[in-house]
């Protein structure tokens, strides 16, 4: 593993985590866990707006850890196992108590962000 490439793994965690620490969205990919639901199903099982619910989809969606299709008139939203997998591997890695940084990729580090 290289410094860089660990930089690079955090800064995608950053985006994924910051995209999903929201309480309404932690209960919603909750619920999905369980399986596939529509807006209305969602919305009625957390008592919250349409709008807020569809949002905080949309949201989810963008980053890669929810899918969605037609069914009939509406629309039904699923876990993205590949994107929770992908999400996990991430933070599984990033975390990996193997790796240690050595100095130069420190430094390089430092200087790349202007340190």
């Amino acid at each position: 593993m290289d410094w860089i490439r660990m930089k690079q793994v955090a800064t995608h965690l950053e985006e994924s985590l910051s995209g999903i620490a929201y309480q309404n969205r932690l209960l919603m990919m909750g619920l999905l866990a369980r399986g596939p639901m529509n807006v209305g199903q969602i919305t009625k099982a957390l008592d919250l707006p349409q709008p807020t619910v569809s949002q905080n989809l949309a949201r989810m969606k963008e980053l890669g850890l929810i899918k969605s299709e037609v069914d009939g008139r509406s629309r039904v939203y699923r876990l993205d196992r590949n994107g929770i997998e992908l999400l996990k591997t991430r933070l599984e890695w990033l975390l990996d108590t193997n790796y240690e940084p050595s100095s130069a990729e420190r430094k390089d580090s430092h200087a790349q962000d202007g340190d």
